[in-house]
């Protein structure tokens, strides 16, 4: 009777415990959904000369552009000076006030690329990163 109690407590305990981390996964697949780009505004996947982009959104406000930017290839090393990288909001051309994350050389480099702003986020913004032999735009329309 006793060996059946405790058979009993364990598989209870199981369960809560798988209960409470699927739940607890599924409110973080929840979160990175909402914050997963600013605006709705998708993850842009390029290609330049060998080199794998991909670019998201962190954060377009009237303050602060912010973008996650990921490197990778085979073929040569990352030398890009990516704080010489540019955005456009509208027209209006902004230099990068920062890159936070990997610094040059190896075949795979990623981190934070900000930029200052003091306008309303509205229209067309185009992203430019420099240092490769073609550089390499990614554009999103900001819904009024």
């Amino acid at each position: 009777m006793r060996r059946r109690l405790i058979m009993i407590a364990v598989v209870i305990v199981v369960v809560v415990a798988i209960g409470v981390i699927v739940g607890s996964q599924g409110d973080n697949v929840n979160e990175n959904r909402k914050t997963s780009s600013t605006f709705g505004l998708e993850t842009r996947r390029l290609t330049v000369r060998g080199v794998d982009i991909e670019i998201k959104p962190l954060r377009l406000d009237d303050q602060e552009a912010v973008f996650a930017v990921s490197l990778d290839t085979h073929e040569s090393d990352l030398s890009a000076d990516l704080t010489r990288s540019t955005l456009d909001v509208d027209g209006t051309v902004r230099p990068a006030e920062s890159w936070s994350g990997d610094g040059p050389g190896g075949h795979h480099r990623e981190g934070q690329l900000r930029f200052r702003l003091d306008q309303r986020m509205n229209g067309s913004v185009t992203l430019v990163l420099s240092g490769f032999t073609n550089p390499a735009e990614a554009s999103w329309e900001i819904p009024d």
